[in-house]
Formats: structure tokens, C-alpha cells, sequence
């Protein structure tokens, strides 16, 4: 995962590929099918493992959870 210093274009850029990235996966849980939701959580689960991030299971969408230590 990328830390961000808006104002390098470089940084900007990655920023902007990452988010276009994520938004690109149909995951509004009214249009989206179980497993474009868990490819929506799975994508944050990468993100956030610097934070011990993960998928948990629900009796409906699955929700990405995560601890940031330090």
C-alpha cells in the first residue's frame, strides 16, 4: 500500500491508479452479486495489510476489518 504526499505528481498518479482500481469493482451491495462484493473486500483485505486486514464472514456481505498497531 502506498502512503500519499499530495503535491508529487507521482504520487498522485499512483494514488489516482489504486482508486480507479477499487472503484472499478461493482460493489454497492444493491447492484452488486456476492462475489463482486468479495472481490471488493478482498482488494481492501490487500490494502490494509499494514493493519492485519481481513475478510469476515456475515449472514450477508462480507466487511473487511483491520487493527493498526504502533
Amino acid at each position: 500500500m502506498l502512503r500519499y504526499d499530495f503535491g508529487d505528481d507521482s504520487v498522485d498518479a499512483a494514488y489516482l491508479r489504486e482508486l480507479a482500481e477499487f472503484v472499478a469493482v461493482p460493489s454497492v451491495s444493491r447492484d452488486a452479486s456476492p462475489d463482486t462484493m468479495r472481490a471488493a473486500a478482498q482488494w481492501l483485505v490487500g490494502q490494509l495489510t499494514f493493519a492485519n486486514g481481513r475478510v469476515v464472514e456475515t449472514g450477508g456481505h462480507p466487511v473487511v476489518a483491520g487493527i493498526r498497531t504502533g
